[in-house]
Parts: structure tokens; C-alpha cells; sequence
């Protein structure tokens, strides 16, 4: 496996959004394995948009948009600055806002369900409190208990204005592979 650092590239010129701005749609790196992990986002906006992934190792990261090739070691040591970085001084969400993030992500059901699971005085957190903290033993029990990344999880925490535009980013990344995908098939049917 590959771990790269890369940015979008215009969809017609396939000119490199750290060369100049793209004047079409941006999408990522022409790498068919690609897999998109996560975005920069600590220090956002910037000029030249920074995502992190990886790819098979028979892939050419010899293309544009690709902005650096990676070791293991420093892809995890920089998602785990992002991660520390995102989250100084919020660690305290609203009962309401949690749930709200729960409920966009799919996950408010299966979070009310483990909590039933958990002991009574977490039970009473969850269902009384009205801030909840990232950090809290209630927090640290749905984390464990839920099938998904404790990062991803974390995320619920981020400012509006960062969890705004992850949301947005999020969506956009998920538009730009569902035409990845329509493009591939549209290739294959030629």
C-alpha cells in the first residue's frame, strides 16, 4: 500500500491545483486505486486543498495532483496532528448538538441502544445531561461499543464551523467518486 498527500486537478486540463486554480471541475488524482482517507483541515482554508490516502502499490503516483509520497509512519503522525489539532478547546458538546450529529450520520439509533447497555449512572448522563464531554467515561463506553473509527467519532466534537465543512467536503468527496464511477463505466460501455 501507497500512503500519498494529494489535491485536486482540474477534470479537463488535469493541471494540478497547486500550479494554478482550476478553471473546471476539480477532482482528485487520476489513480485508479485511489482511496481517500481524510482532509487537512486544521488551518483551512488554503489556497491549495491537502488530502491523504493511499493506493496499490502497482499504482504510478507519478501524476499530477499528487503532492508527496509518504511513509506508514508519517501518514499516521500527521493524521494524529490533524486529529489533535482539530480538537484544542472543544470538548464539550450540547446534548442537543450531539444528537443532531448522531442522527446526520446514522448512528443516534445504534448510540441509544448501546446506552440502555450501559451502567446506570452513565444512562442518567446521557439522558439528563445537558452537556456532554469528549473526554467522559459515557463518551469513552459509546466509542468502544459503536463499529466505527474512535477518530470518525471524535469528529462529532469539531467546532459548527469545522463540522460544517467536513459535512460539505464529505458530500463533495462522495459526489466526485459516485462520477468517478459513472465515468469508469461509461469508459468500459465504449
Amino acid at each position: 500500500m501507497i500512503y500519498i498527500k494529494f489535491t485536486y486537478i482540474d477534470s479537463i486540463t488535469n493541471i494540478s491545483a497547486a500550479k494554478e486554480i482550476t478553471k473546471n471541475e476539480p477532482v482528485f488524482p487520476r489513480i485508479n486505486s485511489l482511496k481517500f482517507e481524510w482532509q487537512k483541515l486544521y488551518n483551512s482554508p488554503v489556497s491549495v486543498p491537502e488530502f491523504f490516502g493511499t493506493c496499490e502499490d502497482s499504482e504510478d503516483t507519478n501524476v499530477e495532483g499528487v503532492l508527496e509520497v509518504l511513509t506508514k509512519e508519517s501518514y499516521d503522525n500527521l493524521y494524529k496532528q490533524e486529529l489533535e489539532n482539530r480538537f484544542v478547546g472543544k470538548d464539550i458538546i450540547s446534548a442537543k448538538q450531539i444528537r443532531l450529529r448522531l442522527l446526520e450520520q446514522g448512528l443516534l439509533d445504534q448510540t441509544i441502544n448501546i446506552v440502555k447497555t450501559l451502567p446506570q449512572n452513565l444512562q442518567i448522563e446521557w439522558e439528563y445531561g445537558t452537556e456532554l464531554y469528549r473526554k467522559s467515561d459515557l463518551i469513552n463506553s459509546i466509542k468502544q461499543a459503536i463499529n466505527l473509527n474512535p477518530d470518525a467519532f471524535d469528529e462529532i466534537f469539531l467546532n459548527d464551523d469545522k463540522y460544517l465543512q467536513l459535512q460539505d467536503i464529505r458530500n463533495h468527496e462522495k459526489q466526485l467518486l459516485e462520477d468517478i464511477e459513472n465515468d469508469k463505466e461509461l469508459l468500459n460501455e465504449q
